[in-house]
């Protein structure tokens, strides 16, 4: 196998960063969707189908293991400044960590015209919007 190119996109929806080396988990990238923009006043995991604005926002790891998001008007934000995210977004909003337990999305029954959206929990551990398996290399 050849490996060209890995990226890391450490939040859900936004994208990501370019990485030489990595550690493989039991779900994936190390650090790969470890966080999520979560709807305060739905608790869902924001994606993009739901808050597209999330695609133009970049997010990174430092080597420290911090947290930061560049956000489209060059302003970074760090893990702990979830207002930043909600002004951004116009609307209340947490950035949270994925845990123990999976995040809950949603996404439309019918994608043209975007009605009849349903809930789903996702797997723990990182904020993945499918409960498929990943497969080991």
């Amino acid at each position: 196998m050849i490996v060209s190119a890995m990226w890391r996109f450490p939040v859900k929806s936004m994208g990501g960063q370019l990485i030489s080396d990595c550690e493989i988990t039991d779900v994936g990238l190390a650090g790969d969707r470890g966080w999520g923009v979560v709807d305060t006043a739905t608790g869902n995991v924001l994606m993009a189908r739901r808050e597209p604005r999330l695609l133009f926002a970049t997010a990174e790891l430092t080597p420290d293991g911090e947290l930061l998001i560049s956000l489209p008007d060059g302003t970074r934000v760090g893990a702990g400044e979830s207002e930043a995210l909600s002004h951004w977004l116009d609307r209340p909003v947490s950035l949270e960590r994925a845990g123990d337990v999976g995040g809950v999305y949603e996404v439309p029954l019918d994608a043209e015209a975007e009605a009849d959206w349903i809930s789903w929990q996702g797997p723990p551990r990182a904020w993945h919007d499918t409960n498929a398996h990943v497969s080991r290399c």
